[in-house]
């Protein structure tokens, strides 16, 4: 028998900028050392040899990002590039993503910080261009040939008051419903088409020994005590998720931002299709225990038959799950419709690369390095660097020069990039999982950091969601309890804040 082992845990994200804004009401002044090197037209030259000529000394960028996954020598690659192509010697810091945020902050209070910080998109980024922190880029998008080619609708994450301030290098796509595609065959099930099959098969999962081990000891589903990847879940119900920008969303009908708790029918029948799956014990019952990297193990060492993730990074999951189960194969469940139609849906959102105050003169230097590094040459050269140098192909095969790389090379990547990058070689499985995917909803974006309110309410909002439908799913609370959770989101502001994010979407 299972052990329902189960505590609340709320996770409470760092915001990057929340934590960081401590550091900006310090002066604008160039980092490293070519500080002391600036002319007055803002370029660094130093003079030559004794007969007069003049050489123009490289300008130092210096770009920090947290740790990623690349193929070794890549990092050396970029930087040659960019001190070849451009002049701009370029210093990589690569920062553990457990502590990105706190040593940020640590290097701004001491104002010695990054020209360039690579970050997700962050959620108070009004905040820290108002602070003077963050810098637009927005003439890059109209002068660079390369980002005047981009849909402008993937700079909305970016936008504040009609300026531009981060260029992404990774664009998400949506999350999706991953399965074994082995264990459903093992059960000689359909692949759901619906919320009832859905249920169905999660519930075989879970049951029917899948695995052909002869024990009890699978899941259906797993997740993380953060709900993170969860919204194709939501969207099997709702319009939004209740996790994702607090349940704010836009209602493309009434032209209005909403929030999914003034739907209360709704949000209830997902509560309870969730508490269904957890009193059954379908769902893992240590999800709140769990973080991404537990719930992503659990899935791929055979603990559980779904799992939530983004589409374009299921290249890599095959590779881990072969390894622990040779013929082990993974697919993702085709959208779903529910009342507010597919659970296949987007707002434009990823990563990006931000200019900040401490590249002081070098601002053209800082945006050439950005428009290189998340253009077609630099996505390339960072994920796999150079033929000849880091691989080289043989018919559909890449030969990796170091071969652990082999590990460490996601299609993904390249096809989460803002430009369409193809493969070295055709990846199968990636490819078969999108043509799946098909068409999906781009959602509008909207960032409640827009709203005053939100700015002050929007930690508790966040703690009050968390904390609530935790609380009902795992049956430490009634499904009355929805109505306390309401309740105190509408004292911390959920109407003022849709009334204020309205005047500033149609504002602008």
């Amino acid at each position: 028998m299972k052990k329902n082992k189960c505590m609340i845990s709320t996770v409470l994200a760092i915001l990057l900028i929340a934590s960081i804004l401590a550091g900006c009401s310090k002066p604008v002044q160039t980092s490293g050392p070519n500080a002391a090197q600036q002319s007055t037209d803002g370029s660094s030259k130093t003079t030559g040899n004794s007969t007069g000529n003049t050489t123009v000394k490289p300008v130092e960028i210096w770009y920090a990002a947290e740790e990623i996954v690349n193929p070794t020598g890549t990092i050396d690659l970029l930087k040659e590039s960019l001190l070849t192509k451009l002049n701009i010697e370029l210093r990589f810091d690569i920062i553990a993503k457990s502590s990105y945020a706190e040593k940020l902050n640590v290097m701004i209070a001491s104002d010695d910080f990054p020209d360039l910080i690579d970050s997700t998109g962050i959620p108070r980024m009004g905040e820290a261009i108002d602070a003077g922190l963050i810098l637009p880029v927005t003439d890059i998008l109209e002068n660079d040939e390369n980002w005047k080619t981009v849909d402008k609708r993937m700079f909305e994450l970016y936008n504040y008051k009609g300026e531009i301030y981060g260029l992404p290098v990774v664009l998400d796509r949506p999350n999706a419903i991953y399965y074994r595609e082995d264990w459903l065959n093992n059960l000689n099930l359909p692949v759901p088409k619906t919320i009832d099959e859905l249920y169905n098969v999660l519930k075989a999962f879970s049951e029917n020994d899948p695995d052909q081990n002869g024990k009890d000891d699978t899941y259906g589903l797993v997740m993380n005590s953060s709900y993170g990847q969860t919204q194709p879940v939501w969207f099997l119900f709702l319009p939004g998720s209740p996790t994702k920008d607090n349940g704010f969303y836009y209602d493309n009908d009434a032209k209005k931002v909403k929030n999914v708790f003034q739907l209360k029918d709704d949000i209830t029948d997902a509560l309870l299709w969730l508490k269904k799956l957890y009193d059954e014990q379908i769902l893992d019952p240590e999800f709140v225990l769990t973080n991404s990297e537990e719930e992503e193990n659990k899935f791929i060492t055979g603990k559980s038959g779904a799992w939530l993730k983004g589409i374009l990074w299921i290249e890599p999951r095959q590779a881990k799950l072969e390894k622990n189960f040779p013929g082990g194969s993974l697919s993702i469940f085709p959208a779903i419709e529910g009342k507010y139609g597919s659970n296949m849906k987007q707002i434009p959102s990823g990563r990006a690369i931000y200019l900040t105050r401490a590249v002081g003169n070098n601002i053209e230097a800082g945006k050439k390095a950005i428009a290189y590094i998340s253009g077609p040459e630099g996505i390339r050269e960072l994920y796999y660097g150079r033929e000849g140098v880091t691989y080289r192909i043989q018919g559909n095969e890449i030969i990796w020069t170091n071969p652990d790389d082999a590990s460490k090379y996601n299609p993904g990547n390249l096809l989460s990039s803002a430009y369409t990058i193809q493969p070295l070689v055709p990846a199968k499985r990636l490819m078969r999982n999108l043509e799946i995917v098909g068409d999906y909803e781009i959602q509008k974006f909207i960032n409640p950091t827009m709203s005053e309110t939100y700015k002050t309410n929007g930690a508790d909002f966040k703690k009050v969601i968390t904390e609530g439908i935790t609380k009902i799913i795992i049956g430490e609370q009634p499904i009355t309890y929805l109505d306390t959770i309401i309740n105190d989101l509408n004292k911390l502001g959920m109407e003022t804040i849709c009334e204020e994010m309205n005047s500033y979407v149609n504002n602008n």
